[in-house]
């Protein structure tokens, strides 16, 4: 079908395993966007889930479940937060993990960090997610006998404290109002020679009385010293005066709003982000309309052994593309020993996009959001020359994956006018492409069917001439 306005479309899926996604804007106003999870599904089991808590059972619970089904739930709580998941009844056919009838808890998406696989009659333990504030489950039953099946219960945890390099923190429930009498603290600390820097991406927290009511506070802990933020106007960069920063969100029993999102990064002095040598291990960019590049540690000469870099690019206002110019990274089956990753997202933990060796780069790759995520991993034996590789601003691309996401430019924030977007998503064989959307949905468009103004289209096949879908 042919979408806009402010009303969430009712999830789509098409007849065979590709999909064809469109997004036009015009020159004038504009709008959120949209952003929609799609998956490779022979059922209507599984889903996407978010929420402050909740449960789900298996099909058919308490009832035996059915044969030969496979569902996948992405539970997901609002980033730089974590989730909790508990089992109240659990008995599945097979005494081997991963055999017969289970269940696969991963961390992240379906090649993040494997939780467990469990079956039989034994309670899994309860599990709070430890790096990622999502957590994807799949469970799968065989032609043979049935169980009862599983009954559990999520819980949000907001409030975290956290470590590393470069992360992001949402208010509650984000992008939906976040909840009343809501008070969360969390505390950012980085390598004691850095600080930390912060980007407000969107704010959107009830405005009274210099906001004595809702308010994010950040306090800066070598000054001892709290700023607070409220409003719907995003404040500037901010940067701490020391290796760790505490943010305090806090509602009261009224009014509320969206709430705020933002991202953090380690910098190592209090100055501007250094900029990126070329030939470094790693780093943080900005793509741009005319393109940058990057090169493997020596290029063009051969790269050291025992790499381990990873550089982080992002793009204000649209996806990433990135063009491998030239590749020469030992090659070996399922790139084992050297090999070159790039994710769909700003961390390790993000989907995969592509894993390449090898002398053969394959096409344009294209991020479904605003950043890209690479990693370069090296042996101590054989080395190449390693990769060259360009990246700018760019939308839409080829998603040949089983499970991710597609979205507007810069979603949640407007898009930019004048945008032609298009995604094709292409699934296993075999199987359907089922798609649903995400709040907020906002493409400005008017009329009947949305005949001018933006739009999103979805249409049942491969390309641009398939029918519409919906």
């Amino acid at each position: 079908g042919r979408y806009c306005g402010n009303q969430l479309p009712h999830p789509v899926t098409s007849f065979s395993n590709s999909l064809f996604v469109s997004f036009v804007s015009d020159t004038s106003i504009s709008s959120r966007g949209f952003r929609a999870t799609y998956s490779a599904s022979t059922s209507s089991c599984g889903g996407d889930l978010v929420m402050e808590s909740g449960a789900f059972n298996s099909p058919n619970y308490p009832d035996p479940y059915p044969a030969n089904v496979e569902c996948v739930w992405t539970i997901r709580s609002s980033p730089g937060n974590r989730l909790q998941l508990s089992f109240m009844d659990f008995s599945l056919h097979g005494g081997s993990a991963c055999q017969n009838d289970f269940l696969e808890i991963r961390e992240g998406n379906w090649t993040g960090p494997l939780v467990g696989c469990f079956s039989g009659s034994s309670l899994p333990a309860n599990y709070t997610s430890v790096t990622a504030h999502i957590l994807w489950i799949r469970f799968v039953s065989d032609a043979s006998v049935s169980g009862a099946g599983f009954q559990s219960h999520l819980l949000s945890l907001f409030g975290n404290d956290l470590t590393g390099d470069l992360g992001q923190i949402a208010s509650p429930l984000y992008p939906r109002t976040y909840p009343n009498s809501a008070n969360y603290r969390w505390t950012i600390t980085v390598d004691g020679d850095a600080y930390i820097q912060i980007r407000f991406l969107d704010m959107d927290i009830e405005d009274a009385y210099d906001c004595y009511y809702d308010h994010l506070k950040v306090r800066r802990e070598a000054l001892a010293l709290f700023v607070s933020f409220c409003g719907t106007s995003r404040p500037g960069p901010l940067r701490s005066s020391a290796s760790s920063i505490t943010l305090q969100f806090q509602s009261d029993t009224v009014v509320g709003g969206q709430g705020f999102l933002l991202e953090w990064t380690a910098v190592q002095d209090s100055g501007p982000p250094p900029t990126l040598e070329p030939g470094a291990c790693g780093g943080i960019v900005t793509a741009g309309d005319a393109p940058g590049f990057l090169f493997s540690p020596g290029w063009p000469e051969n790269y050291p052994p025992n790499l381990e870099c990873s550089w982080l690019i992002r793009s204000d206002d649209s996806t990433v593309e990135l063009n491998l110019l030239s590749l020469d990274i030992e090659d070996f089956p399922m790139c084992y020993l050297d090999s070159l990753v790039i994710r769909d997202g700003p961390s390790s933990v993000s989907p995969v996009l592509a894993t390449v060796c090898g002398r053969d780069p394959p096409g344009s790759l294209h991020s479904t959001g605003d950043s890209m995520f690479l990693h370069f991993s090296s042996d101590s034996i054989i080395s190449g020359r390693g990769f060259n590789a360009s990246y700018s601003k760019g939308c839409g691309g080829l998603l040949h994956v089983d499970r991710g996401s597609v979205s507007s430019p810069n979603y949640p924030q407007n898009y930019s006018p004048r945008l032609n977007c298009s995604w094709h998503v292409m699934v296993t064989p075999g199987f359907r492409v089922s798609a649903s959307f995400q709040s907020p949905f906002q493409i400005q468009g008017y009329g009947t069917q949305c005949s001018s103004g933006d739009y999103l289209e979805v249409r049942n096949g491969p390309d641009a001439s398939s029918p519409l879908l919906g």
